[in-house]
């Protein structure tokens, strides 16, 4: 009798994260060793764009492990992401309170409201309402998950990431926001903070690369950036590394705006 092999089991860590930046399709792995392919491309067949697989997974261990090396830059990023994601949270929950209390009374004194502004506007409201909240809970839900997110990615503690795919998968899924694979370059995102830009490998690095001789070549991490969707968070990236100098201080103290704003400031309201 045979010895039975266990089918070996690709991973895909990226799952759900990787998209193609081109076309905005995601991207999806595709391995086979007998074609010797391995490879993440792009699941719109017109585009074509496609990554290495085994560079890119080894990309993104050494990105998620220089996590721990956070700046002053980093905390205030995450102070003020969290911020405004506590506003947006507070904002939603008290419209989320005004409809369903308008809701439920519309419900509940049903006869009266319909004798008041008849049938046809009753369950016009009603209908706006059960619209409006089925909109906000989404919203409301999708803010309470990423803040949690936020924190859980930020004040990560595991200091040493699972060689098992399987395992680094569920430990960089809060800490990993995205992976854009454009034509020449990769952008692999930390959670609402860093990016990091590396070159797109060439189909001839990748040849030298899986070499024998070449197997303990270790990838050079690129310098990180910050980003964000937020402008807020944005001017609090600009003016942490474009800090105002004294000269500019000065220079708008004698400035006619600031003298305008003091003689607005004098006048009786």
């Amino acid at each position: 009798m045979g010895v039975i092999r266990k089918t070996e089991k690709n991973v895909n860590v990226l799952q759900g994260k990787i998209t193609c930046y081109e076309c905005k399709s995601i991207m999806h792995q595709k391995v086979n060793p007998k074609e010797r392919v391995n490879q993440y491309v792009c699941k719109n067949q017109k585009c074509g764009n496609s990554i290495n697989r085994e560079w890119l997974y080894k990309a993104v261990r050494l990105v998620v492990n220089q996590h721990y090396d956070k700046s002053e830059l980093d905390k205030a990023i995450y102070d003020k992401t969290l911020e405004l994601l506590k506003q947006d949270k507070l904002i939603l929950i008290r419209k989320l309170s005004r409809k369903r209390k308008r809701e439920n009374k519309l419900k509940h004194n049903k006869d009266k409201y319909i004798k008041s502004i008849g049938t046809r506007l009753y369950y016009l409201e009603l209908r706006t309402l059960e619209a409006d909240l089925s909109e906000l809970e989404p919203k409301y839900n999708n803010t309470k998950d990423e803040i949690e997110r936020l924190k859980v990615a930020f004040k990560l503690k595991t200091k040493r990431f699972s060689k098992d795919e399987e395992n680094f998968k569920i430990q960089i899924d809060t800490l990993l926001y995205s992976v854009e694979i454009k034509s020449n370059e990769v952008d692999i995102k930390i959670f609402k903070w860093r990016v990091y830009t590396w070159n797109k490998p060439s189909s001839n690095y990748i040849f030298w690369y899986k070499k024998d001789d070449n197997k303990n070549h270790i990838l050079k991490l690129p310098q990180r950036k910050y980003w964000s969707d937020n402008k807020n968070v944005t001017d609090v990236i600009y003016n942490y590394l474009n800090p105002t100098s004294e000269d500019e201080i000065n220079a708008y103290f004698e400035s006619e705006e600031y003298k305008l704003k003091i003689e607005e400031g004098k006048k009786p309201k």
